[in-house]
């Protein structure tokens, strides 16, 4: 058997074993460094927000919020002379049932609470749905005119309250025949709605004698 070239096979056999093993060692070490230096981190365009499955919440900033349009003076005016009035039937028709001297004041007094309280409420709803806030009682005018009924007993209250419905109905029906013909499609359909009660009211206002 032939042994003179063991030695040097073996030293090429153990060179070329780790050369095979450095490179395999470098290649790897190259792997995790490439690997550390440059992460793969998926982005989306600026342009294009992410999409996930729950959308964005909306910001004030994003709302726009409704605004309540004040009422127009026409529309006050109307509103708060209509409320006046009836709370002064109202009163009236109070004062009317205590202390008329014939049964025919006495009932249209109580029938001026029961339909002018109706008329104040119907009132109240379409000022709340215009946003107009209503006096919360008569005026001085009508406050003198209460106040001097008030004073008047037997045939005298009598007479006076006939004048006081007379011209407060003729007002009235006034104001409402106005309303009845305004651009609001609400108001004029309430003034037209309510306009043949209180000319029902006028027409049968009691006759005195003295």
């Amino acid at each position: 058997m032939n042994t003179s070239h063991t030695p040097a096979r073996a030293r090429h056999i153990a060179r070329h074993i780790l050369s095979r093993a450095t490179i395999a060692t470098m290649a790897a070490a190259f792997a995790v460094t490439a690997t550390a230096q440059s992460p793969y981190t998926p982005t989306v365009p600026p342009d294009e927000p992410a999409m996930t499955g729950t959308p964005a919440p909306v910001t004030d900033a994003g709302k726009t919020a409704e605004k309540t349009q004040p009422a127009s003076p026409q529309l006050k005016n109307f509103l708060d002379k209509a409320a006046i009035g009836g709370m002064t039937e109202v009163e009236a028709g109070k004062l009317a049932a205590e202390q008329g001297s014939s049964d025919k004041v006495k009932e249209f007094g109580q029938r001026m609470v029961q339909e002018h309280t109706i008329l104040g409420d119907q009132i109240a709803d379409l000022a709340e749905k215009k946003n107009v806030t209503l006096p919360a009682a008569p005026d001085a005018a009508h406050q003198a005119m209460l106040d001097a009924l008030k004073a008047k007993q037997g045939k005298l209250f009598d007479a006076e309250f006939v004048a006081d419905m007379k011209k407060g109905h003729a007002d009235a029906i006034q104001l409402f025949k106005r309303a009845s013909k305004a651009s609001d499609p609400d108001v004029a359909r309430f003034a037209s709605s309510n306009l043949p009660t209180l000319e029902d009211h006028e027409k049968n206002i009691p006759t005195v004698t003295m």
